[in-house]
């Protein structure tokens, strides 16, 4: 068995590149109101900038149970909230790290795989997480993530994140000749926070309104929208399997352009 561990670097500027990483967690609390003689247990929401690159590796919270929140401080909407982006896993193994933290193979190659999702200072320095061939001397790698890591603060400054996406694989028999594509799936989402006035699907062509009382339908608007019509010949969209000449496969090591097929032509 093993893992497998893609990192996604992404740069979410919001209305400029001076933003700030908070988490809003979503707090279970027993409160006390003026109005009664119990106590309730309720939940608030309680807001936390993460300050520098010291606090910013990070897990997905236990439960769902806080937001993850690339904002501008400076830019609030009309109701005082400052504007951004969210981020969130999807599906999955959406934020998966290597389960061995102290890999003796993997030495400090891959710094990036150790946790879910990571938040650094911009630099034109710190291109990648990683390198093709850090392999090669995994303990002195040509790029070591954790140098990254120095403690600048992340407060209303260009901000970059580094997300995971993977699965760990335990093999089984229905990965035989090939993994099933139907599990082996991972993603995550960037989402508006606070950053519209409203539903953003209000704005689609594909809206219809409908206006209706206790007598039924009296009104349809469907601002300037059209049902979809036609036929379409596949025909010529089906493929002819006797041209086939073989597949480019996907090596675990290094393309090599001379063996695009990998010889899986001579395979019978």
């Amino acid at each position: 068995m093993h893992d497998h561990v893609l990192n996604w670097k992404v740069d979410i500027d919001v209305l400029g590149t001076e933003n700030t990483f908070v988490k809003h967690k979503i707090a279970p609390v027993t409160v006390k109101y003026p109005w009664s003689n119990h106590t309730r247990s309720t939940m608030r929401l309680e807001r936390e900038r993460v300050e520098s690159e010291d606090d910013a590796k990070l897990s997905w919270p236990h439960n769902g149970g806080a937001m993850f929140l690339v904002e501008n401080s400076d830019k609030l909407n009309k109701y005082g909230e400052p504007k951004g982006f969210r981020v969130a896993p999807s599906r999955g193994g959406a934020g998966m790290h290597i389960t061995i933290q102290d890999s003796p193979n993997l030495l400090k190659s891959a710094g990036f795989a150790k946790h879910a999702l990571y938040v650094t200072k911009q630099k034109d320095t710190e291109v990648h997480s990683s390198h093709p061939n850090n392999d090669y001397d995994p303990g002195h790698p040509l790029i070591n993530f954790e140098e990254f890591f120095n403690g600048e603060s992340l407060n209303q400054t260009d901000i970059v994140l580094w997300i995971n996406l993977g699965m760990h694989h335990v093999p089984h028999t229905g990965d035989i000749p090939n993994t099933v594509f139907t599990t082996a799936q991972a993603a995550f989402i960037i989402s508006p926070h606070n950053y519209l006035l409203n539903d953003a699907s209000q704005s689609t062509r594909q809206t219809v309104g409908i206006g209706y009382n206790s007598s039924g339908v009296q009104l349809v608007k469907e601002f300037g929208g059209q049902m979809a019509s036609g036929v379409i010949n596949m025909t010529s969209f089906q493929p002819n399997f006797w041209n086939y000449q073989g597949d480019v496969a996907v090596r675990k090591f290094p393309y090599d352009p001379l063996h695009p097929y990998n010889d899986t032509e001579s395979i019978v």
